[in-house]
Order: C-alpha cells, then sequence, then structure tokens
C-alpha cells in the first residue's frame, strides 16, 4: 500500500500530513514504512514542528513513541538551524516545547510562523513563550510579524496591549498598521488608550487607506458601545 500511496520522491510535506491519519491508529507495519519513507530534509521543518505538538502536546505515549523517529529527523537536522534536542525520550512535553521554542528562531519564516502559533495555542503560560512571541513582534518578515501580533493579542491581551498601540503608531509599514488597527478595534475596544489610538490614526493616518480602515474601526466599536449600552438599559428596566 506504501508503495502506491508514496512513491520515491514523494513531497515529504504529503508523508507527514499522512502520519498523522495512519501513525497512531494503524499496525505497526504502517508506521514502520512511514519512518523508512521519511528522511531528514530541512523542507519539511514547518510540518514537522506541528507534528509534533500534536503528538506530544496531547497524543497517548504510545503514538508518540511511534511517530518521534520520523518527526524529530526533520525538525533537528543539523542544517534546518534547530540546534539538536537531548533527551526527548525522558523529556516528554518540555523536550517538544524546547524544539519548538528553538524553532522561533530558525532561518526560514515559514517554520517561525509555525513555532510561534504553536506556542500560543499550546503553551501561552510559560514565560519563555511569551517571551519568544514578543521578541517576534519586531520580526523582518511581514507574516510572521502577523502571527506574532495575533498571538499577543488573543493569547496575552493583558500584557501586549500598549506594545501593539505603539507599533500601530510607530510602524512605516502601511499594511502593518492597518492589520494592527483592525486587531486594536476588535481587542480592546472600550480601552480608553485603544480609542485614542484608532482616532489618532483616523485622523492623522500616514495614507488614506490607513484613515479610511481607522474610520471603520471606531464605528465598530462606537456601534458596539451603543448596543452594550441599550443591553444595559433594558436589564435594569
Amino acid at each position: 500500500m506504501w508503495s502506491c500511496v508514496l512513491p520515491p520522491g514523494a513531497d515529504q510535506a504529503s508523508v507527514l500530513r499522512l502520519s498523522t491519519r495512519w501513525g497512531g491508529g494503524g499496525r505497526a507495519g504502517r508506521r514502520s514504512s512511514l519512518r523508512s519513507c521519511v528522511p531528514p530534509p530541512t523542507t519539511i521543518l514547518p510540518s514537522s514542528t506541528r507534528l509534533l505538538t500534536r503528538w506530544g502536546a496531547c497524543g497517548r505515549t504510545e503514538r508518540r513513541s511511534s511517530m518521534r523517529s520520523c518527526v524529530l529527523p526533520p525538525a533537528e537536522s543539523p542544517s534546518s538551524g534547530v540546534p539538536p534536542l537531548t533527551g526527548w525520550g525522558g523529556g516528554g512535553r518540555t523536550g517538544v516545547v524546547a524544539t519548538v521554542l528553538r524553532a522561533a528562531g530558525d532561518d526560514d519564516p515559514a517554520v517561525r510562523r509555525t513555532a510561534l502559533g504553536t506556542l500560543g495555542r499550546w503553551w501561552p503560560d510559560r514565560p519563555e513563550a511569551f517571551a519568544t512571541v514578543l521578541r517576534a513582534a519586531g520580526d523582518d518578515d511581514p507574516f510572521v510579524l502577523r502571527t506574532a501580533v495575533s498571538v499577543l493579542a488573543h493569547r496575552y491581551a493583558d500584557r501586549s496591549r500598549r506594545v501593539l498601540i505603539e507599533l500601530a503608531a510607530g510602524t512605516g509599514d502601511d499594511d502593518f498598521r492597518i492589520y494592527l488597527v483592525r486587531v486594536i478595534a476588535l481587542v480592546w475596544p472600550d480601552e480608553p488608550d485603544a480609542r485614542q489610538v484608532l482616532e489618532d490614526q483616523a485622523a492623522e493616518g500616514r495614507s488614506d487607506r490607513v484613515r479610511a480602515t481607522a474610520r471603520r474601526a471606531l464605528e465598530y466599536v462606537h456601534l458596539r458601545s451603543s448596543l452594550g449600552a441599550e443591553e444595559g438599559a433594558s436589564a435594569v428596566g
């Protein structure tokens, strides 16, 4: 069966996607065949990082044991930019977290994005996770930047508001500023400093696009506030 599904030269990311379907519940022969199909290429590091979290964070011990030999090699390849992981066998989740933290500093933006999203999803309570995502808010890649902002806003809302407001005021990238304006309006519509930055951008934004986005964001904030006031009045009445 494997020789039909995964011929020589098959895309390695596809191998890992199939592994989530067959690795845990399939027969030992399937897992053995899977391991033999996956050399340690650097091109599948993002997929490896995602799969590590799926099996390492919430999978069964049997699944982790059967999968780690095909997932860890690409995630720890010497040329991948991620230092080798030590102690996987006894490290459990701690070992997986260490690998993902290191992947957040990889040279490949796709790897960094995957790692940041993974940290926010599975381990937001770890101090090193917040510090890692916060550093990524200064990344040079626009998509990594957006991932970092999303994680900060939704997983660390109480700690990141001022950081993102300052980013919105200081960035020279209109597309990124527009993204920040939308995030600020959605996550902190009732905060005075958040409203202030929206008003500033609506009046003095660097471009028509920024000002238009900020005005729409303010309309949303005001509408939300009005609806909340009406609901409160109805409840009192």
